[in-house]
């Protein structure tokens, strides 16, 4: 009880504190996302990742070295021995096979991150554009709302007056109560719009964000073939799986090389005495060094390279037919955002239109209304059709922008300032 009183208590306050207000453009936003969100983090670690997959497959060129120090007990006495052991690979298929696969699964891993970063710029630019969207939804559903409640007193006014019937009234009231539905669904999907692109920047759960970007409504037009040679040339996912190939057909010629002998030259210092050594020069006095080519040839493992041999042409072939499907995806994915982006720039342009007729209508109606020949109910239902016919426009041209990301994600865009088409 005392806990539940505790968590109430302390709910209670979180909720009293005043919340932050942002106020970001689309570049700072994303700058913001690409610094605290995890993806981001996730990415910078995939990044790393490469390094030490390059760094592992380097490391099998360096020299190597050993120390082993063993105590005896024989019938004879004590016995000590130490060896000091170097060794250089000259040629070994493993061994160099190794280094290239490490090189060629950094490539992938870079082009993982690229992804994860892409990924992030289109979902934090969705969740800005969505915000936009929203607070044009919430600004035109307060006008209506606030139009429907003046409408609706001055009914009542004149039904108290006589000079309406109660059908009109009952008429405004339930346009009044359905605009103010239609405005708490308004706020609803602004709060929500707000809180997500909250979650994808990173930032704290309640974070108030007033976006202030001034979209540019010159919406320019695109060349499909220079966007479908740029997606084929620059797609992460597509580039990933063509690293994924190469590592197996690599495995598969690595796998065929084992029959050949494995060359390496060695050094070592071994120590064998009843006491051990006191020092460095004792060390090297009582020494036996030895200097030589160590040469392995696997003979007796033709079952292992066999079954070796088989999966690495197994997997050569599955990787080879992954990359086939992912540029067959990547063409379906192209050709849709494309036709969206082109869909979304005739809807944009229909919503200008449309715009500018609403705003020329009410032009009329307020000159109308002047005149006295116009009520003021028919008024402000026009100044509503106005505030949908501006939040439309807005929304289309986020769809604009929305299919514009999508495009970038396709290209693996994933710094702020890159554009399509660049």
């Amino acid at each position: 009880m005392i806990l539940t009183a505790g968590f109430l208590a302390a709910l209670a306050v979180s909720t009293l504190l005043p919340a932050e207000t942002l106020y970001l453009n689309l570049e700072r936003t994303l700058a913001l996302a690409l610094r605290n969100s995890p993806l981001a983090v996730e990415a910078k670690l995939e990044r790393k990742a490469g390094v030490l997959a390059a760094g592992r497959g380097v490391a099998g060129i360096v020299p190597k070295g050993s120390v082993s120090i063993s105590k005896l007990h024989s019938e004879s006495g004590r016995v000590w021995e130490g060896e000091i052991a170097f060794s250089q690979a000259v040629f070994d298929p493993t061994v160099f096979s190794g280094v290239i696969s490490g090189i060629m699964n950094a490539g992938y891993h870079s082009e993982s991150a690229r992804e994860q970063s892409a990924g992030l710029v289109l979902n934090v630019t969705g969740g800005y554009l969505n915000l936009i969207r929203a607070r044009s939804a919430l600004a035109a559903a307060e006008k209506a709302c606030t139009q429907a409640e003046a409408v609706y007193r001055l009914v009542e006014e004149k039904f108290r007056l006589g000079q309406v019937s109660r059908i009109e009234l009952l008429r405004s009231q339930a346009f009044y109560q359905q605009s103010e539905v239609s405005r708490l669904t308004a706020r609803k999907g602004y709060t929500e719009a707000m809180n997500a692109l909250a979650s994808a920047v990173g930032l704290r759960p309640g974070q108030i964000i007033v976006p202030t970007e001034e979209l540019d409504t010159a919406v320019p037009e695109i060349e499909p073939e220079q966007i479908r040679r740029q997606i084929e040339r620059n797609n992460p996912g597509v580039r990933m799986s063509r690293e994924l190939n190469r590592i197996a057909v690599l495995n598969l010629v690595a796998a065929f090389l084992r029959v050949l002998p494995a060359v390496s030259l060695f050094r070592s210092f071994r120590y064998v005495d009843t006491v051990p050594p006191a020092g460095y020069r004792q060390w090297q006095e009582g020494a036996v060094k030895n200097d030589g080519i160590a040469i392995s040839l696997p003979v007796a493992d033709i079952a292992g390279f066999v079954l070796n041999a088989g999966e690495a042409l197994i997997s050569a072939r599955r990787s080879r037919a992954a990359l086939v499907r992912a540029r067959l995806e990547l063409r379906s994915a192209t050709e849709s955002a494309i036709a969206g982006y082109q869909e979304a720039r005739q809807r944009y342009r229909q919503a200008v239109d449309n715009l500018r007729l609403h705003r020329e209508l009410y032009e009329l109606a307020r000159s109308r209304f002047q005149l006295g020949a116009l009520g003021l109910s028919d008024l402000l239902e026009v100044e509503a059709g106005l505030a949908q016919a501006e939040a439309g426009a807005v929304g289309a041209l986020c769809d604009v922008y929305l299919q514009s990301a999508q495009l970038g994600y396709l290209m693996g865009l994933s710094r702020t300032g890159e554009q399509v088409g660049n």
